[in-house]
């Protein structure tokens, strides 16, 4: 009789699990989580500016850019051209560019999270869409430079 018992109690314990794991509803699937990125993104505007002191704040207009401003918007669409991300410019920093000559470049920082996509353009202000693909991005890190000005090869002013 106590050997019964046991295999009751055996039985109880092995076939519990089993027989509540069948009420015929299975637990809904989770949702799968949309992968996203931290895309970093730097706007450079090269061009003469009226103070060379350099990782002090600078101002676009100087160098003829007056709409690019801590501020101004950055928009991400994807391949389709649909909204997936914005943000805005930081504040610009005055950094020495390599060439010689009076030029420099005043960079502005932005930050956003967009969705996993194939392809990417990104927009500062109204200065038209510039692409990037996955890969691309994928191989800097997922930052965007961006640069608008003219750089003079030889040091001209």
């Amino acid at each position: 009789m106590r050997r019964l018992s046991r295999v009751m109690v055996l039985a109880v314990v092995v076939l519990a699990p089993l027989v509540a794991g069948c009420g015929g509803k299975a637990p809904a699937p989770r949702p799968a989580v949309p992968q996203v990125h931290r895309l970093a993104g730097n706007y450079t505007v090269h061009g003469i500016f009226r103070h060379r002191n350099y990782g002090a704040p600078c101002v676009a207009a100087d160098a003829g850019y007056a709409d690019i401003h801590p501020g101004t918007p950055v928009v991400v669409r994807d391949e389709s051209s649909a909204v997936v991300g914005s943000a805005t410019l930081g504040d610009g920093i005055l950094r020495k560019q390599p060439l010689r000559g009076r030029d420099d470049d005043c960079l502005f920082r932005f930050s956003l999270t967009v969705p996993d996509r194939a392809d990417y353009k990104i927009e500062v202000g109204k200065r038209g869409a510039v692409a990037f693909s996955r890969a691309d991005l994928e191989r800097a890190q997922w930052t965007a430079n961006l640069t608008i000005g003219a750089y003079t090869a030889f040091g001209g002013d």
